[in-house]
């Protein structure tokens, strides 16, 4: 075993790859569990955003794993670092749907019908754009039943009390800080937008001098204790579970990942 710390420049390959396959299949065991709840539309938008979320950690340990990158210094850590916040923001959707027990199926449907909306605004950009990619896109095949299916579900929407109450901006109401707040996770918003805004908006600072945090096992090890603090919050929600030994480790861990021990 070993123990982390702020000042660790890599982890084993063996540990790195042993905490990635774990990670991946708790995330699929959960997920398994998720599919099998009465509401669909909870399960759906709650399996959607996990599913999003393992996603992204996976991406992260294979650039983390990946020697070329290292070529790319100073900028290597801010993939990962986007990769993190694309995490933590859903996260903070995913523990508002669930934050209460009486609102978390209609959350749910929020979340889900506002598919809708952003598929019809999407649809405005490709007809109004004149930009090469755009045209692509608008010549995939059936692109005419395609359209008639986004219009009618956006319809449904329009009509909806969904819509009357947020419109097109968004399917909460105020911003992913609001939702934070909500959920008690404010001085993680503020932590995880700033330290991630350079890499994802290309930054003097973050182009010339990297991520805030530069070193790939912090990150790796960061945005682990992220998706663990998701996958528990999944648990005690839905009243799933996983085994005391998984459970405990993953406790400690998503706590505090710096003084947490890896097997």
């Amino acid at each position: 075993m070993m123990t982390t710390d702020q000042n660790s420049e890599f982890l084993p390959e063996g540990v790195l790859s042993a905490m990635s396959l774990q990670t991946d299949a708790i995330c699929k065991e959960v997920l398994s569990q998720v599919r099998k709840l009465e509401s669909k539309d909870l399960s759906l938008a709650v399996c959607d955003l996990m599913t999003h979320i393992a996603c992204n950690l996976q991406a992260i340990s294979i650039l983390y794993r990946d020697k070329r990158m290292e070529e790319y210094e100073p900028c290597v850590g801010n993939p990962t670092t986007v990769l993190l916040r694309c995490i933590y923001d859903a996260q903070i959707q995913l523990m508002y749907i669930l934050e209460s027990s009486e609102m978390s199926e209609k959350r749910a449907v929020q979340y889900l019908k506002y598919g809708a909306i952003e598929n019809y605004k999407f649809l405005e950009l490709i007809e109004e754009s004149e930009c090469a990619l755009a045209k692509r896109i608008s010549s995939i095949p059936k692109r005419d039943e395609t359209k008639q299916l986004m219009v009618s579900q956006y319809n449904q929407c329009k009509n909806s009390e969904f819509w009357n109450k947020w419109g097109r901006d968004r399917w909460y109401k105020g911003t992913l800080f609001d939702l934070a707040r909500i959920v008690g996770r404010e001085e993680e918003y503020t932590w995880y937008v700033r330290f991630s805004s350079g890499a994802v908006h290309a930054s003097p600072f973050a182009t010339s001098q990297g991520a805030l945090m530069p070193n790939g096992a912090d990150l790796f090890l960061a945005s682990t204790s992220v998706v663990y603090q998701c996958v528990i919050v999944v648990l005690d929600s839905l009243n799933l579970c996983v085994c005391d030994k998984l459970r405990r480790w993953m406790d400690t861990f998503a706590e505090d990942y710096c003084n947490a021990r890896l097997v």
